[in-house]
């Protein structure tokens, strides 16, 4: 009996994970010319985000990095870090949603709309 309880736990506990791992993936998309926006309908971030980036018709897995470097470079060590999925045309953004030093703002907690702002500013040769 012992067993079969300890073998529950442990399938309520795989459960559980398995479904806050369904959660933390969200999407994002990737404008024509290479606006990054994150998909603010919750204002917490997220750990992972998806986005297809199969419009921008790019040829190759160097294009692709080459097309995101400016974000790329920018974020290296601050939290955040990209990975293109050249064979199913994803880019794979990854945020250390309590490590992250991109949002300069100390005392306040991150939200998607930060993040946004900085992606876009990032594009915009602002930051």
């Amino acid at each position: 009996m012992n067993s079969i309880l300890k073998n529950l736990a442990l399938l309520i506990f795989l459960c559980l994970c398995a479904g806050v791992n369904a959660q933390a993936l969200k999407t994002a998309s990737v404008t024509q010319v290479g606006l990054i926006v994150l998909d603010n309908s919750t204002p917490d971030l997220v750990s992972e985000y998806v986005a297809d980036i199969s419009h921008l018709n790019l040829r190759s897995e160097t294009s692709a990095t080459d097309f995101f470097k400016k974000y790329i470079n920018y974020t290296t060590g601050r939290g955040i870090s990209y990975h293109v999925d050249f064979a199913n045309q994803r880019l794979y953004i990854f945020v250390d949603t309590n490590g992250q030093t991109l949002v300069p703002l100390s005392n306040v907690k991150v939200n998607t709309n930060n993040m946004n702002d900085i992606l876009r500013w990032i594009h915009q040769g602002i930051i």
